[in-house]
């Protein structure tokens, strides 16, 4: 597969997330959803005008379920839920959701070299939910996301190298403020 073909179905599963993301929460009603997400999936992939059928959307189901992005549940309701993997996917979207309350959330890791990739994956995931960098693995952000990082810590299977603290008052306020309005 090339590589611009890949990058498209990526930027295709990340948006169809986020669009099932927000009409399970509500955000907008679920047939402007389908209606303008759907569309704006198949420019992506196609850039052409979608033809969404009753299979190719089982298709894309069973896609999901196989990269892991949801589980299909075979109980009352048939239910279909994000996996971690997912959640992780549209932090930044569970995060935008929430209020600042005044407190700071700092993580601090040191993850060993062997550990890498790990390491580079847990940190994407923090930019993604909205932290900014104060040293070299000390990182803060004004919203309450700690059970995301703690999801983070998980699936990358670096806990034992992680910490976090809520905090309301240190010794570096004046710096974590003008850090965190720094949009860079």
């Amino acid at each position: 597969m090339k590589k611009e073909q890949k990058d498209k179905i990526i930027k295709a599963t990340a948006l169809t997330l986020e669009m099932i993301f927000d009409s399970i929460l509500g955000l907008t009603e679920s047939f402007l959803v389908i209606a303008g997400g759907r569309k704006e999936v198949y420019r992506q992939l196609y850039q052409g005008e979608p033809t969404l059928t009753y299979r190719s959307f089982c298709k894309f189901l069973d896609s999901m379920k196989r990269r892991k992005y949801i589980e299909i549940r075979q109980d009352a309701q048939n239910s279909i839920v994000f996996t971690n993997k997912a959640k992780l996917k549209t932090a930044d979207r569970i995060v935008r959701l929430k209020k600042s309350d005044g407190r700071y959330l700092l993580v601090s890791f040191d993850i060993p070299e062997r550990l890498s990739t790990r390491r580079n994956n847990f940190r994407k995931v923090l930019k993604r939910i909205g932290f900014k960098q104060i040293q070299k693995s000390l990182w803060v952000t004004d919203k309450n996301a700690s059970e995301l990082v703690e999801l983070a810590s998980v699936e990358y299977q670096v806990k034992e190298y992680v910490a976090s603290f809520i905090v309301e008052q240190s010794d570096i306020d004046q710096s974590i403020a003008k850090i965190l309005s720094n949009d860079v």
